[in-house]
């Protein structure tokens, strides 16, 4: 997930916008009530413009990646959505089985049940 789409989606959360550097500012209009960016402004649905003053680039993507640093939270085999692109499901069958041992002990330590 790049820095931008995160900071639109969830500029709400003070300490994740503190994590990332973020400074909000309120929207400037021009006299045609356009929305006047700095550089590297990113509009938000709140009327104001956040500025990232710190990029935190995923330095274990390729060069050209977008991604910001992240930690996974998942599991393996453990998603029954199927996406065509998805490298975390193996099989359909496997995320069903663990799926419904998540079922039978939702408590459990991990998404599996276990």
């Amino acid at each position: 997930m790049d820095h931008d789409l995160i900071i639109r989606l969830a500029h709400r959360d003070e300490q994740l916008m503190k994590y990332l550097g973020v400074t909000k500012i309120p929207v400037q209009r021009d006299m045609f009530g356009n929305a006047e960016l700095p550089e590297g402004g990113i509009l938000l649905d709140n009327g104001m413009v956040a500025i990232q003053r710190k990029k935190m680039p995923d330095k274990g993507q390729r060069k050209a990646c977008g991604c910001m640093v992240s930690k996974d939270i998942g599991q393996y085999n453990t998603c029954l959505h199927q996406c065509e692109y998805c490298y975390a499901t193996a099989s359909k069958e496997i995320a069903q089985r663990n799926w419904s041992l998540h079922q039978a002990n939702p408590q459990g330590e991990t998404i599996t049940g276990r």
